[in-house]
């Protein structure tokens, strides 16, 4: 504001200290031209002035330009991005149902698998002794136990003798089939169909029922949350 009135009255005295002219029109038009100059440049400090008070005014509404397009009628399409989890009903954590040294693991992560299928074997020679030994004792009393009833069919021997073989045959064969029942649960099998997502141990570790061997899901029903 300083410059203004400073001009202002710079103005006004080159004005009173100009030879005066001859005629009033000529006064005033020279003062009218003292007064464009004064105008022009208070209206340059006016523009500045505005310029520096946007730039440091953060309250001040900054307007943008727009365009006006025509409203068309037309298909509405808009995307957006979620994030959800894969979910199955049949993911399955699988434990072997015996504690051994891992032999065997038949799979990998990422292999497909069918119900019953056989993904791992555990050490079973203990058990495979024993049951060749009972095998072979269930030959010799099976064995006699047909001599016993060829017998007993000719009323030959006593009766005794003939269902003390028959009881000692049918209990072998009984102890072979609970022995082979036990053989089985040294194989690690798939309860569903799917795929292997991720084997734990490694072959020559010890697995035991309360470690998990794999994880099993099945792809066939998912969905996603």
């Amino acid at each position: 504001m300083k410059k203004i009135f400073i001009s202002l009255g710079l103005a006004v005295g080159l004005a009173a200290c100009a030879p005066s002219a001859d005629t009033p029109v000529a006064k005033l038009k020279e003062q009218k031209d003292s007064l464009k100059t004064v105008y022009a440049e208070i209206k340059a400090q006016i523009i500045e002035i505005n310029e520096e008070i946007k730039r440091l005014d953060t309250t001040t509404v900054k307007l943008k330009p727009v365009t006006v397009t025509p409203a068309e009628i037309g298909t509405f399409e808009h995307f957006f991005v979620v994030h959800g989890n894969v979910d199955t009903k049949e993911n399955i954590l699988l434990y072997p149902e015996s504690m051994g040294r891992i032999k065997k693991i038949n799979v990998e992560a990422g292999a497909s698998v069918s119900k019953g299928q056989i993904i791992a074997e555990l050490d079973a020679s203990t058990l495979e002794s024993g049951i060749s030994e009972l095998k072979t004792s269930l030959e010799l009393a099976t064995s006699v136990f047909e001599r016993q009833e060829k017998l007993w069919d000719k009323k030959i021997g006593s009766e005794m003798d003939f269902l003390q073989a028959k009881a000692n045959k049918e209990s072998l064969q009984k102890k072979l089939n609970t022995m082979y029942e036990q053989l089985d649960m040294f194989k690690v099998k798939a309860p569903i169909s799917g795929y292997v997502d991720e084997v734990f141990p490694n072959v020559g570790e010890m697995a035991a029922p309360q470690a998990p061997f794999v994880r099993l899901i099945n792809t066939q029903d998912i969905e996603i949350k």
